[in-house]
C-alpha cells in the first residue's frame, strides 16, 4: 500500500502581515514638517547687524566698568599712600610746657615740610623725621611720629624732658636747665617766673654765654643737685626748700642757700660721692637746729668724714 506523504503547510502570509498591521509603530524619524518648525528662524541681514552692535555695545560697556574699578582701586590706593597733614599731641596732662601749644603745632608742621619724602608712607622715615624735630625743640626728651594704615594724616606726640632749675643767663634773661644738664629754654625773666617760679636759681661765677641745646652742668653735678633737692623738700625744720645753687665752674664749687635762711650757705663738691655729703648736711642741720646753735657763714661737707661749720 502506498502511504500518503505529508502535505507541507504553506504558512499563511495573509495573516501575519494582517498581524503586523494591528501592532503598533514606532516611527524613529520626523517629518520634513516637523523638521522646519524646530529649526531657528532666519534673520535677515538688518537683524543680524542690529544684534552684532548690541552685543559689542555689552562687551564694550563690561569693559569700561572693568576699566573703571582698577582705576578707582589705583586713585584709593595712591590716595591712602600719601600724607598730606599733620596731628600733633602736646605732652600728657599735668605735663610741663615750655612754650605757647602754638609754636610746637608751628614747629613739627615746619619739620613736616621741609622734605618731600614726608609726602608719601613709602618714603617717610620716622626716626629722621623724629629727630628733626627735636633738633628743633632742645626742650623736648622724646618725639613719636605714628603713620596712620588708613588715612592721610601723620600723627605727632610730643614728650618734655623734667625741667631741674633756672638759670640766670643775664640780668633780663633767665633759661632753663633740664635733667640731661642742657639748657632747653631761654626766655625774658619774667616770662620763664610765669611758668617756673617754684625751681631754684642758679647763678654762674664767672658768668658765661650759652645757647639753647648747649650743655651746662655734667651729669655728676646733676645728680648732686637732685639729690639735694629731693633731700631738703620742706618736710621738717632742718630740710628748708632750696632757694638757689651758685655753681663756681673754676673751682667746681656747689654753693646751696635755702629758703628762710639769709645768714648761711652750705658748700659741696660735684665728683666726690654725693651721697655721703648730702647726708652729713642733712645730719648737721638737724643737730644744729637742735642745739639751736645756727651758722653765721658756711656749713662745708665738701671732705669725706669731716664737716666745718663757721
Amino acid at each position: 500500500m502506498k502511504q500518503k506523504k505529508k502535505s507541507k503547510r504553506t504558512p499563511d502570509v495573509s495573516a501575519n502581515v494582517s498581524a503586523r498591521r494591528s501592532l503598533p509603530v514606532d516611527r524613529y524619524y520626523s517629518s520634513s514638517s516637523s523638521k522646519r518648525s524646530l529649526s531657528k528662524p532666519r534673520l535677515s541681514d538688518g537683524q543680524k547687524t542690529q544684534e552684532s552692535g548690541a552685543t559689542l555695545l555689552l562687551r564694550l560697556l563690561k569693559g569700561i566698568f572693568r576699566l573703571g574699578g582698577v582705576v578707582l582701586i589705583g586713585i584709593v590706593l595712591v590716595m591712602n599712600i600719601g600724607l598730606n597733614s599733620v596731628g600733633v599731641k602736646i605732652g600728657d596732662n599735668g605735663a610741663v610746657i615750655y612754650r605757647e601749644r602754638s609754636e610746637y603745632v608751628d614747629a613739627v608742621q615746619s619739620a613736616f615740610r621741609a622734605s618731600l619724602l614726608y609726602k608719601s608712607k613709602l618714603t617717610f622715615n620716622s626716626s629722621k623725621f623724629e629727630q628733626r624735630v627735636m633738633d628743633g625743640l632742645p626742650e623736648l626728651s622724646g618725639a613719636v611720629a605714628v603713620v596712620p594704615l588708613a588715612g592721610t594724616k601723620l600723627q605727632v606726640g610730643l614728650e618734655f624732658a623734667q625741667p631741674v632749675l633756672r638759670v640766670r643767663l643775664d640780668n633780663l634773661r633767665q633759661g632753663i636747665v633740664g635733667e640731661g644738664g642742657k639748657l632747653l629754654y631761654e626766655a625774658n625773666t619774667s616770662e620763664v617766673l610765669s611758668k617756673f617760679s617754684k625751681l631754684p636759681l642758679m647763678n654762674l661765677e664767672p658768668a658765661v654765654r650759652m645757647s639753647v641745646g648747649d650743655q651746662l652742668l655734667t651729669s655728676e653735678e646733676v645728680e648732686l643737685i637732685e639729690l639735694l633737692m629731693v633731700e631738703f623738700d620742706g618736710g621738717d625744720e632742718h630740710r628748708p626748700t632750696i632757694d638757689s645753687f651758685t655753681h663756681d665752674i673754676e673751682h667746681r664749687e656747689l654753693q646751696v642757700r635755702f629758703h628762710g635762711t639769709t645768714g648761711y650757705f652750705a658748700k659741696l663738691v660735684p665728683g666726690n660721692n654725693p651721697r655721703a655729703q648730702v647726708g652729713a648736711l642733712v645730719a648737721t642741720m638737724k643737730n644744729l637746729f637742735e642745739t639751736n646753735s645756727l651758722p653765721t657763714s658756711y656749713i662745708d661737707v665738701r671732705v669725706d668724714g669731716r664737716v666745718f661749720v663757721l
